[in-house]
């Protein structure tokens, strides 16, 4: 065996079969399946950007009901950045990326531009600027993960339903690790599909916005004597308790908990 191959074990030849319907045995053989290799293309200078196509396959068309035919493509990118090139400060870097998905070009815009183009990508590295304290001013390298989907149109944006960010050392991951979801609705089920938490951003940017939680939804606290609700102080330094939602109350059968309408927060000009 040589090495990165890996050997093919129950292997032989097949034909499909109409009576009885299925994959019909012909003869076996034994192989040696080696690892399969797409050497990407060298940019023009090491400084340069570059893409392509790695594999590609094809969708049949339709003559009515989106009759474009479309295509699945694993695509790779070699993406340099200059110093300062993500942002002011932000480090030389080059970013290495590859993605999957329907109707894109090697750069992740729609072939057909009447149509989305859904694809997943993973980034090998970037870089963000610290939120930690100790670190003001450094920037944190990481992998990002994407969902993505650039919209339709010529001049369409790319929309990003879930995007991760991964820093690349553990010490990094207290502040600088991030999980995002955009979306009109953000529901969240148990184990059989019953929603319980749901986010609803349903309109424009500076409409109300509403957060459901189920009837089965209970909050547990930790510890005794802890605010429920707090809020920030007008001088933006302290944080101020707010009346408790919750209260408790003595019953024959013993201590149960009770929910009662919230009669009011507790105000502070600071």
């Amino acid at each position: 065996m040589k090495p990165g191959s890996v050997v093919v074990s129950n292997s032989g030849r097949f034909r499909y079969s109409t009576s009885p319907a299925g994959l019909e045995w012909i003869d076996s053989f034994t192989s040696t399946a080696q690892t399969f290799i797409v050497a990407a293309t060298a940019p023009p200078t090491e400084d340069s950007g570059h893409s392509q196509i790695s594999r590609e396959f094809t969708s049949p068309s339709r003559t009515t009901g989106n009759p474009v035919s479309t295509k699945f493509r694993e695509v790779f990118t070699y993406s340099p950045y200059a110093a300062g090139g993500i942002g002011a400060g932000s480090p030389k870097l080059t970013n290495r990326v590859v993605g999957w998905g329907w109707n894109i070009t090697s750069s992740f815009t729609p072939i057909d531009n009447t149509e989305g183009a859904p694809n997943i990508r993973i980034e090998a590295k970037f870089a963000v600027s610290s939120r930690n304290p100790a670190k003001v001013g450094q920037w944190i390298p990481g992998g990002e993960f994407h969902h993505a989907m650039h919209t339709a149109g010529v001049g369409g944006s790319e929309y990003r339903p879930i995007s991760i960010y991964a820093p690349h050392h553990t010490e990094d991951w207290g502040y600088d690790s991030s999980v995002s979801f955009q979306g009109a609705i953000c529901a969240f089920a148990d184990g059989y599909k019953n929603v319980h938490v749901s986010f609803n951003w349903l309109g424009a940017a500076d409409d109300a916005k509403v957060i459901s939680l189920s009837d089965q939804v209970r909050m547990d606290f930790n510890g005794n004597n802890r605010a429920l609700i707090s809020q920030e102080n007008a001088a933006g330094n302290a944080q101020l308790a707010c009346a408790s939602v919750l209260k408790r109350r003595r019953s024959g059968a013993g201590t149960r908990s009770t929910r009662r309408p919230l009669e009011r927060f507790l105000s502070s000009s600071g």
